[in-house]
């Protein structure tokens, strides 16, 4: 385990014992913690090879730190505040029973969906927008059903932080982020797979979905 990974369960650690100091911790709660926990150690060990890897294109400093503080508002740090301090409870709302156990399916196919697409991925995830000198057109594993698995799997994780948590800011707050990013983002991506790859892209986004898989897809 790295540093970073050690710093952020630890910080995970502590925001679940502030929150059974508050009104005691929920299983939804310990749930959307455990989530946050596993895809936090799944995007520090694929990226461990950022910071090694020179030979890249269209790295931006500013970039990845507004891509990580927009990601963490929503993902992590108001869903912090919800579980540890009273500040949001105005804007709760009654939990059905079958909240939780919609929360955790959502929870469960995100993390294997994020895990998946780092996979097949390999070495050419990057939080941001860029390419590097040696990329390739990826369209194996998850990525012969939709061009963007992880940007659909971060939304599921969405999904299920809003019911995980009984709260309409908390709640809502993981989804509505990222999907911010993901307009700020999508078409730029495209554009630039589309000037690296021309024609082979072009077949590609004609055979395979954004973010879903097309019904009638003949691509392998």
């Amino acid at each position: 385990m790295n540093k970073s990974t050690i710093t952020s369960s630890l910080i995970i650690a502590a925001i679940a014992y502030f929150g059974t100091q508050k009104d005691g911790l929920s299983l939804s709660e310990i749930i959307f913690l455990l989530m946050v926990c596993i895809t936090a150690h799944i995007q520090e060990y694929f990226g461990r090879h950022l910071a090694a890897d020179k030979d890249r294109q269209s790295f931006n400093q500013g970039e990845l730190i507004i891509f990580r503080l927009i990601h963490a508002l929503g993902y992590f740090f108001i869903p912090a505040l919800y579980i540890t301090l009273p500040w949001f409870d105005f804007a709760n709302y009654t939990e059905l029973s079958v909240f939780p156990v919609i929360g955790t399916i959502l929870a469960g196919a995100g993390i294997l969906g994020l895990f998946k697409s780092h996979f097949d991925l390999e070495k050419q995830w990057s939080p941001i927008v860029e390419l590097q000198g040696n990329h390739e057109l990826i369209t194996k594993g998850v990525y012969r059903f939709a061009r963007h698995p992880m940007y659909l799997s971060i939304f599921t994780l969405g999904f299920a932080q809003a019911f995980l948590l009984n709260n309409w800011i908390a709640g809502l707050a993981g989804i509505l982020g990222f999907y911010i990013l993901y307009l700020s983002r999508i078409n730029k991506e495209e554009k630039m797979l589309r000037e690296k790859f021309g024609k082979s892209y072009e077949d590609y986004c004609r055979h395979v979905g954004r973010l879903m898989p097309k019904m009638l897809s003949s691509w392998s």
